[in-house]
């Protein structure tokens, strides 16, 4: 017989695999444009996401905790709904920022605007 975890396990679990996901994801959208060596401006959600990812598995662990602790300790106040919904809403916001971060890396860097006689070479009659 296979037994099911709490609503809690399950949802953290589904967040820790979206922040890998994101994190991997946002980390070969920076080896395909060979960051530090590219044409492109990265931003800073996606910068920070491919330095610090890691940190981001701490608000699963910290959400779990808090939950649980909420769920024994206040009578009536916070019950089994709000965990889930509040997991949810975590998933949620994590999946935005994690599909913000790889989906959107940065800009190209443009060079100055140039006139037709310096890209031709030949001189233009004004």
């Amino acid at each position: 017989m296979i037994q099911v975890g709490h609503p809690a396990t399950i949802i953290a679990l589904l967040q820790v695999v979206a922040i890998i996901g994101g994190v991997f994801l946002t980390r070969g959208v920076f080896m395909v444009h060979d960051y530090p060596n590219s044409a492109v401006d990265f931003g800073t959600v996606p910068t920070l996401v491919r330095n610090f990812g890691f940190l981001l598995l701490l608000l699963p662990l910290a959400w779990t905790v808090v939950s649980m602790w909420l769920e024994q300790r206040c009578e009536g106040g916070w019950t089994r709904r709000w965990t889930i919904l509040s997991g949810i809403l975590i998933l949620g916001l994590l999946a935005w920022l994690l599909y913000y971060s790889f989906s959107t890396p940065g800009t190209r860097r443009v060079g100055p605007i140039q006139s037709v006689s310096e890209v031709s070479g030949r001189p233009t009659l004004v």
